[in-house]
């Protein structure tokens, strides 16, 4: 009917039809987009800060051209394994991949493997525990070998000789590795880890790089550097290092994610072909962001002046998985009283440290993070007093403060002596080495009270050997068992005073608003897994 009406001789006829043609296309382009159909947003989102439940736009993404990217901690070499290394976990997904990836939530997502192993498709098994891993289909590594199931075995075995051997510390998060029985390799794409005894934490496990057999068999894990420039299946190589930069380059033998179309031939990944990570601490990194010479990093409030970041930023919290905690070695006779654990704990201002040592942070009432699986408010309302250090009766000693040196603790560290020599305590606060305060001062009971980030079921293994009888056993119980467990853990460890968790780490994500595809409900030791899906807004 429409097109009876529109036809008839003339020009005047076939003007008015044209013109009719272009507003009923018009309007059928208006319909499509009302009722649901998709439309690319040539501009990125402007302004500070960004709701739940509005994710980040997806733009067109400009292929090449490089990213610049600043964190906090610089790792002293590139060895994610090696405690002394620490730092190089943050490099995790650039470099070096493994076979799953830490997401939001405390979950995981298959990296180089196809799935999560599971009891429901039968590649999870308890009696010995065994964990059976399939490898994706054509994975290589920066020099176009092939990564195979050897190459996992070999990765793996040799982090458990690593964690078993007296002298190079392994990472704390892989010290799980001791308790590895061996990988079996049935096929190229298939390994099975089988465990002496149950481990809980199997899955961070599974965050550990996997190296290539055939250029690192010959060596020792302990190797610090990797050859200077690291050989791995991840997106980038590394091309340059200097003090306070690293340089990358993109892989050109890079695998691509089979079930990604842009795999195929569309698009190559990673969107960048240079990268560029700079570490400057959290203010060096507020700075950077907000002058424009970083495109993505990791700050703290405290880094920083009140209100959003200045520049065209967006800003989001981090995942808060990190709770700082004071732990007393409940198990030496200087602080074998639980009365005198009182009286430090009850020293301790735990309202005031954050303001005045990493900004703004909710207080933890529990050591595990806010967000986690049994969460249990177990130290809700416990307030600080004083007093409790005359009644104990402080001992002749002083006590020995350690930490493991990273940004921002040392002014916790301060914070925390000087609120127990007022109270009548006599401190030595020192600064460690992560490697020589993981390897050596926990395992040792070279300490009266540590200061460390935790709430992770790995990390709690550090704890149980300095926790009064009870409390250990509930807390090695819950890390092979329930939620109910784990909720009477925490119980304990308050009723007895056996650790008292301080703060939740307040870092926030702040990044480009040209910037697309970080995930921001990754923990901030893994927020560079998905670096490859990274784009700019054209």
């Amino acid at each position: 009917m429409w097109r009876a009406s529109l036809t008839g001789p003339g020009p005047e006829s076939s003007t008015i039809e044209r013109r009719l043609a272009v507003v009923l296309l018009l309007l059928a382009c208006f319909a499509l987009y009302a009722c649901g159909g998709e439309r690319t947003r040539e501009e990125p989102p402007r302004g500070a800060g960004l709701s739940d439940d509005e994710p980040a736009p997806r733009g067109r993404v400009e292929q090449g051209g490089a990213a610049r990217v600043v964190l906090p901690e610089e790792p002293a070499c590139p060895n994610p394994y090696l405690a002394r290394c620490s730092g190089a976990e943050g490099l995790s997904g650039v470099v070096l991949e493994s076979p799953l990836a830490p997401a939001g939530s405390s979950e995981h997502r298959p990296m180089l493997v196809e799935a999560v192993p599971s009891y429901e498709d039968g590649t999870l098994a308890l009696a010995p525990l065994t964990v059976e891993l399939r490898l994706r289909e054509g994975v290589t590594f920066s020099d176009g070998e092939p990564l195979t199931s050897g190459d996992l075995r070999w990765t793996y075995e040799a982090a458990r000789d690593l964690a078993r051997s007296p002298g190079e510390e392994i990472h704390s998060p892989y010290s799980g590795f001791e308790r590895l029985s061996r990988v079996e390799t049935p096929d190229p794409r298939t390994a099975r880890l089988v465990f002496d005894e149950p481990y809980a934490p199997w899955r961070e496990l599974l965050t550990a790089p996997v190296l290539p057999g055939h250029v690192y068999g010959g060596e020792d894990l302990a190797v610090p550097d990797l050859g200077g420039s690291p050989v791995g299946s991840g997106p980038f190589v590394l091309e340059e290092r200097e003090a306070g930069v690293m340089r990358f380059v993109d892989n050109p033998h890079y695998w691509v994610d089979a079930d990604n179309p842009r795999s195929r031939g569309e698009e190559p990944l990673p969107n960048f072909t240079e990268l560029e990570i700079s570490f400057d601490g959290p203010a060096g990194a507020a700075e950077a962001l907000s002058t424009g010479e970083a495109d993505f990093g990791v700050v703290t409030p405290g880094a920083r002046e009140e209100g959003p970041l200045p520049g065209d930023l967006l800003t989001s919290p981090a995942a808060p998985v990190r709770v700082e905690q004071l732990l007393p070695d409940s198990v030496s006779p200087l602080l074998g009283d639980r009365r005198l654990r009182e009286a430090v704990f009850r020293a301790v201002d735990r309202s005031a440290l954050p303001g005045a040592s990493v900004g703004a942070a909710p207080v933890a009432q529990s050591y595990l993070s806010p967000e986690a699986d049994n969460y249990l408010p177990a130290w809700e309302g416990y307030e600080r007093d004083g007093g409790r250090a005359g009644e104990a009766g402080p001992p002749d000693e002083p006590l020995r403060l350690v930490y493991p040196e990273s940004p921002g603790r040392e002014e916790v560290a301060r914070a925390v002596a000087r609120d127990l020599e007022e109270a009548g305590f006599e401190v030595e606060d020192r600064g460690l080495r992560p490697g020589q305060f993981f390897g050596q001062a926990l395992p040792d009971g070279e300490f009266d009270l540590a200061l460390f980030a935790g709430g992770g079921e790995a990390g709690n293994e550090a704890l149980i050997p300095h926790l009064p009888t009870g409390s250990a056993s509930a807390l090695g119980e819950s890390l092979g068992g329930s939620g109910e467990l784990r909720e009477r853990a925490q119980e304990d460890l308050a009723g007895e005073e056996a650790v008292l968790p301080l703060f939740v780490w307040p870092e926030e994500y702040a990044w480009s608003s040209r910037l697309h595809g970080p995930e921001l409900g990754a923990p901030v030791d893994g927020l560079l897994w998905n670096v490859r899906d990274w784009g700019f807004y054209e």
